[in-house]
């Protein structure tokens, strides 16, 4: 073979490299090289033409491929017009195909090439280099992939999304954009006069441009700056509209729009209905707990002094506002088991036996039961259930250790204590305050919560909070 090269002078000649390294080179070159005929044979191949096709040897490639184009071309067409853009300009670079491996596998490769002509301008031969590009085209392929699904998501996106220059210039609006605003292209040319025609009260306005302004220059890239504003579409409608712009690093803006027009007027609905509730459903705890201590007169004003006293410590112990008025709530009505336990039990001015003792300690569980299919908002029922509970398992009625107990019921169970202990019962005159801190005080970590204890006592002994 390496006679039938040196007769293509063609091929050697016009380089000013020695032939010896000339070949040294085509061997050992990591692009593949080939030289064919015009009608598509292979004169020679150097072996990485070889492995790039699958053969074990340039000569195995030579003797195998008789017809380039039906051999190794996946669409032969493209070999086609490669030989007619050589023919015709004598060379061409990075001409990109689909071809066969010897297993059949399809690659890519990339392929520059330079027609060779005898002395009467005839093309002889063809002589270049191929390149692997399969990796590349598999990355490009994806890319595409990908660019049309972002195009198709941005197109048919449920929010609206636009892309804005440095001067505020609108370069895209998707068709939700259109849809929300009522506003095209056309109808926004620049910044200025969207924000004319979306904010045409001056006042407002400038206030919008300012916070857009104030976004932009403190936006780092990626960074989302949320605003929600309130927009006049093009029919003259008024929405309120949630803003996401994300900078981008080329300086552009893109930005995304939702219609919350409803959202926040069903939210401001939905308060509305949740405070009128509420409002009804404290109405109804205060007339529960007025038959409470009308059966039970010798302990009038304990639930309220309890709800009192653990809304304090929820407020100290720094619990959310909700938490805080759920405490106070479940305070007020802690004790509303008790409707089940005879009057005349809980009026004793002796000590109860221990049958009586039992029906007492039924009350939690009572008061849970009439609870739980009220709706109340959760944690109360649970509290009523659970406020005679001992972090270290001694309480009633489940026996709950640590924290099985809601962190919220052991408030209500010091607040509970502290003014059973210091008020006054039938069986005995009241202690007053000073023992019934030094109670929970020395039970600490063993019945109480540790830190619902020092919040107590923090409360009465520092902020002299009184019942």
């Amino acid at each position: 073979m390496g006679k039938e090269l040196k007769k293509h002078k063609p091929a050697i000649e016009k380089t000013s490299i020695p032939e010896e390294r000339f070949y040294s080179i085509f061997d050992n070159a990591v692009e593949g090289i080939f030289l064919t005929t015009p009608e598509g044979r292979f004169i020679k191949v150097n072996p990485a033409m070889a492995r790039i096709h699958g053969f074990s040897s340039p000569e195995e490639m030579v003797t195998t491929i008789t017809n380039i184009g039906e051999q190794i071309y996946v669409h032969p067409e493209e070999r086609e017009r490669y030989r007619a853009i050589l023919v015709e300009k004598g060379v061409v670079k990075g001409f990109e195909a689909q071809v066969y491996k010897k297993d059949g596998t399809i690659i890519w490769t990339s392929t520059s090439a330079r027609a060779i002509r005898d002395e009467s301008g005839n093309v002889i031969n063809f002589e270049g280099f191929v390149e692997d590009i399969t990796e590349r085209k598999k990355a490009e392929i994806l890319l595409k992939e990908e660019k049309d699904k972002f195009s198709i998501l941005i197109d048919n996106a449920p929010f609206g999304m636009a892309l804005i220059d440095k001067d505020e210039r609108f370069l895209y609006v998707n068709p939700k954009f259109i849809e929300i605003f009522g506003y095209d292209l056309s109808d926004t040319p620049d910044g200025k006069t969207w924000f004319k025609k979306a904010y045409p009260d001056p006042e407002y306005r400038h206030m919008v441009i300012d916070a857009w302004i104030k976004d932009m220059e403190k936006a780092k890239v990626g960074e989302q700056r949320p605003r929600i504003f309130n927009v006049v579409c093009k029919d003259g409608t008024k929405k309120t509209i949630s803003f996401v712009p994300v900078q981008l690093e080329s300086g552009l803006q893109i930005v995304s729009f939702e219609d919350i027009t409803f959202r926040i007027r069903a939210q401001e609905n939905l308060e509305q209905a949740m405070k009128k509730m509420r409002q009804s459903l404290i109405g109804t705890i205060q007339i529960i707990s007025m038959i409470i201590e009308a059966r039970d007169p010798y302990t009038a004003g304990h639930q309220k002094r309890v709800s009192a006293l653990a809304r304090a410590l929820a407020q100290g112990l720094g619990l959310s506002a909700d938490s805080v008025e759920n405490i106070r709530m479940a305070g007020i009505i802690h004790d509303i088991g008790k409707i089940s336990v005879p009057a005349e039990i809980l009026s004793k001015p002796g000590i109860l036996s221990e049958l009586e003792m039992s029906l007492i300690k039924t009350h939690p569980e009572s008061g849970y039961n009439i609870l739980k299919e009220a709706e109340l908002p959760y944690p109360i029922a649970e509290v009523v259930l659970q406020h005679h509970e001992r972090i270290d398992g001694s309480g009633y009625p489940q026996g709950l250790k640590g924290d099985e107990v809601l962190f919220e019921a052991k408030i209500v169970a010091v607040a509970d204590v502290v003014e059973a202990i210091s008020s006054y019962r039938p069986y005995r005159p009241a202690n007053g305050i000073e023992i019934a801190l030094k109670e929970i005080e020395k039970n600490k970590g063993k019945l109480y919560d540790e830190k619902v204890v020092e919040a107590c006592l923090d409360l009465f002994l520092n902020k002299k909070y009184k019942l």
